[in-house]
């Protein structure tokens, strides 16, 4: 009853100006909610739900990353050496190595070691390394160049849970140890219904455009009340690894962008949603790059979150194709 209810306020609240093409669906836009997960490490299984009472850091690598994650890992090391003694017992560092042909268990035991007891690491075949980072909206991808050489390409936040299993937050790489300590601190004060990640968004689909190629044009469609909204990605080619902007216009006044939602269609490339902001030419814009994708041509979804005066969320449907 609740439902008809709401679609009824939601075509009274459009004027119900007809369209014979158009149609009002419900669409859950997901995001990773984090959650339990165990792994092969060297001597036993790594099972998160035993390292309840600790906080853990979670990141995913491989041990012939160049810079990054050494870099990460002696940040990380480094917060730790800050900490009291009787701290120190409650932090893990879990790392997961995403390049599951040149790194074993032994190899990983061997390059995490020198950091000391709180770090452990593990790896497994791609199913379930595929399972374990959707959990946090990561991703990696494994390929090879023209000369044979493999080169890894990897999520590289840091994922902050807390000593009761809760996704508290999400770190850059580049994080200071002070940050990191910070968010140490903070994760065991947050709980489910304060915590700002993992949060789906239930929406009302206003339409879709899948006849305009945003990697070429600037796509629109047209809402109930004859406005319109209007997407530009620029500049073009989108190319992966690339910053590229995504600029939002709406004509009417009810409904304000708030978010876009990339998701890969042939593939999951991760959790990419960035905010929009207003500009003063009156659009609504952001920047990201894209990572890379081991397909040579990709679909994507952009789907538009948009929201009115009653803090209720609707959505427009995109696409565009990327290209090796």
């Amino acid at each position: 009853m609740i439902k008809y209810i709401f679609i009824f306020l939601l075509l009274v609240f459009f004027v119900l100006l007809p369209e014979s093409s158009w149609s009002y669906k419900k669409v859950i836009l997901k995001a990773p909610t984090g959650g339990d997960f165990t792994i092969p490490g060297f001597k036993e299984t790594i099972d998160t739900k035993k390292f309840r009472g600790k906080n853990i850091f979670l990141y995913f690598g491989f041990t012939q990353c160049p810079h990054i994650c050494p870099l990460t890992l002696s940040r990380l090391k480094h917060m730790i050496n800050m900490l009291p003694e009787n701290e120190k017992e409650n932090v893990r560092v879990i790392f997961v190595s995403v390049d599951n042909e040149r790194d074993t268990l032994q190899s990983l035991q061997k390059y995490i070691h020198p950091n000391g007891i709180q770090f452990v690491a593990g790896t497994a075949d791609d199913k379930k390394l595929h399972a374990i980072l959707a959990k946090y909206g990561a991703r990696y991808a494994r390929f090879r160049t023209k000369n044979k050489v493999l080169l890894v390409d990897h999520t590289d936040n840091v994922f902050v849970i807390n000593k009761n299993g809760l996704w508290t937050d999400t770190l850059n790489f580049n994080s200071t140890p002070e940050q990191f300590l910070e968010a140490f601190r903070a994760s065991d004060k947050i709980t489910s219904e304060t915590s700002k990640l993992g949060k789906n968004i239930q929406s009302i689909q206003l339409g879709k455009n899948n006849k305009c190629d945003l990697a070429k044009n600037e796509c629109k469609i047209e809402l109930p009340d004859h406005q319109t909204i209007s997407v530009r990605l620029t500049p073009f080619p989108i190319k992966a690894q690339s910053d590229f902007t995504v600029s939002v216009k709406v004509t009417s006044d009810k409904l304000i962008p708030q978010e876009v939602d990339f998701n890969g269609v042939q593939l999951n490339m991760g959790y990419i949603r960035p905010a929009l902001m207003l500009q003063e030419d009156g659009s609504y814009s952001a920047t990201l790059n894209l990572p890379i994708c081991e397909l040579r041509k990709m679909q994507w979804k952009v789907s538009v979150i948009l929201k009115d005066s009653l803090s209720r969320y609707f959505s427009t449907l995109f696409f565009f194709e990327t290209k090796d």
